[in-house]
């Protein structure tokens, strides 16, 4: 059946209705705007238990920068219990939304630090948080980010592994090469 004809004020309606919810919504990027600010400038003072109040909140509402906060502030103890478990978890969100051609580059360098992350969760494991060792799929995240994005820590991993035969064949003058790479962005561990 063909849809009705909307009457003026029908019309109307609609467009109130549209200009209400684009209001609601530029309201609520600013509230979360505004508490991201709040969380970041806490987690600089090292107010660590009313940075994660506030992190927790934004993660709920889907923030991804709020999900990366709170897997460093597991992965390092800061203001919480040092947990993996939790930090894979939250880094783990946040891994998975990469996207390639993401035009937001904080969004870029979250996402792809996240990786790395996870790869090195992979790389070691953790059993007490029951994640189990995988060198392979670590080093194929830590290649990837690494070729991509020349992300230092990805290089410096793969040329321990590399060196090692840890997930890959050993291959000690790749290894070198990798490590020489990281050690050129000044990433300390490289140099």
């Amino acid at each position: 059946a063909p849809a009705a004809k909307m009457s003026a004020d029908e019309k109307k309606a609609a467009q109130k209705a549209k200009k209400e919810k684009a209001a609601a919504d530029k309201k609520m990027k600013q509230e979360q705007a505004a508490a991201d600010k709040k969380a970041k400038r806490a987690y600089r003072n090292g107010e660590y238990a009313r940075a994660i109040k506030f992190f927790r909140r934004a993660s709920e509402d889907g923030n991804i920068v709020a999900d990366w906060y709170l897997g460093h502030m597991y992965r390092m103890g800061r203001g919480v219990r040092r947990d993996d478990a939790m930090a894979y978890s939250y880094y783990g969100r946040v891994a998975d939304l990469y996207e390639p051609d993401e035009a937001d580059q904080n969004r870029l360098r979250i996402t792809v630090d996240a990786m790395v992350r996870i790869a090195d969760y992979q790389r070691t494991g953790v059993s007490s948080a029951g994640i189990k060792k995988n060198s392979g799929a670590a080093a194929r995240t830590y290649l990837k980010v690494a070729t991509a994005y020349g992300h230092p820590a990805a290089q410096y991993a793969l040329g321990v592994m590399n060196i090692r035969g840890d997930g890959v064949k050993a291959n000690p003058q790749q290894g070198l090469k990798w490590l020489i790479a990281a050690a050129r962005k000044r990433y300390a561990p490289a140099e």
